[in-house]
């Protein structure tokens, strides 16, 4: 009789012990969830504001390493803290002397502020928009109110080579344009497009770091000025290289 009683009793103890080790899995599984989803990475080169409901809750973390956030609540934004390139469009432009040049701009940015940066553009690709429309403004409003010769030329150098009362010679409407000096050069006029952009820049949460013009080029004249520059400067070279080591150089100084 009792083995009757305990053969009775044994499948429904095992009905209970099958259901106690699928709870306790279950139970199991949602604790290392909830562990997992309590803890995040922040690698060397990432910054990270914490969002709870989408609005953002405490300081921005940029230590790297592992840290705690309330899990399912809070969700984890990752901005990177390394420098980033905005390479812009070639545009033309106008001068202060109504002439049109192509301008073709690069910078380096990185995000300074990630809170302001996350509240302003949220994303890389929102801050590369706003920094086309900040940058090209800031390019356009310097090279507009100066001369073409300004944008396209650093120094005076090679003026200064020419010889006492040789500026005072005829010469052409190219020549006078080549020989024309600058008061300021295209380095101080980039130090004006970086200031001017700085400020802007700065309530997107984004540092400018530096700006720089790739290329310039003339429209309709360009290959004329070039060539003219050319045939200018082996002119000075000349005349330099005569003056110094004979009637000799000055063919060294024009050969091809």
């Amino acid at each position: 009789m009792a083995d009757n009683d305990e053969a009775r009793v044994s499948p429904q103890d095992g009905r209970l012990r099958a259901a106690a080790i699928t709870v306790g899995a279950f139970f199991g599984v949602a604790l290392l969830i909830v562990l997992f989803s309590s803890f995040y990475v922040v690698r060397e080169w990432e910054q990270v504001i914490l969002t709870q409901f989408g609005h953002p809750v405490g300081d921005p973390v940029s230590d790297a390493g592992l840290h705690f956030k309330t899990p399912f609540v809070q969700k984890v934004n990752r901005f990177e803290k390394r420098i980033l390139i905005w390479d812009g469009e070639r545009n033309q432009v106008p001068t202060d002397d109504k002439r049109f040049i192509w301008i073709d701009t690069t910078a380096r940015w990185r995000i300074s502020d990630p809170l302001t940066f996350l509240q302003a553009v949220r994303t890389v690709a929102g801050a590369q928009s706003r920094l086309d429309d900040y940058l090209d403004s800031a390019v356009r409003d310097v090279i507009g109110k100066h001369k073409l010769v300004e944008a396209v030329r650093l120094t005076n150098r090679v003026l200064d080579m020419v010889p006492v009362g040789e500026e005072d010679r005829e010469q052409s409407p190219l020549d006078k344009e080549v020989r024309e000096r600058i008061s300021k050069g295209r380095d101080v006029l980039i130090e004006e497009m970086l200031k001017n952009a700085q400020g802007k820049v700065e309530e997107l949460g984004i540092e400018l770091i530096d700006l720089r013009i790739k290329r310039t080029l003339k429209r309709s004249t360009v290959a004329a000025a070039f060539v003219a520059t050319f045939f200018v400067v082996s002119e000075f070279a000349g005349i330099y290289l005569s003056g110094q080591l004979g009637p000799c150089s000055t063919s060294l100084a024009q050969a091809p």
